[in-house]
């Protein structure tokens, strides 16, 4: 994760499932989520993005992860 320019913030909200990431990019410089809003990771996976989102939107906003892989469902 960090070859891919997560935060050290970023890798900790992982926690343990970033030792088992496998993503391509970080989404998250470029999506830049605010509390309250809503996101859909597309393919989530592990859902690795999905917690990172979590943290950000807060109580107030939404994260849903989506996959087709029922194994990572």
């Amino acid at each position: 994760m960090k070859s891919l320019d997560y935060s050290d913030e970023e890798i900790q909200i992982a926690g343990t499932d970033a030792y088992n990431f496998q993503g391509v990019n970080c989404p998250h410089n470029l999506a830049k989520v605010q509390p309250g809003e809503h996101v859909l990771d597309l393919g989530s996976g592990l859902g690795v993005d999905s917690f990172i989102a979590a943290a950000r939107v807060g109580e107030s906003g939404k994260v849903v992860g989506l996959d087709i892989a029922k194994k990572e469902v």
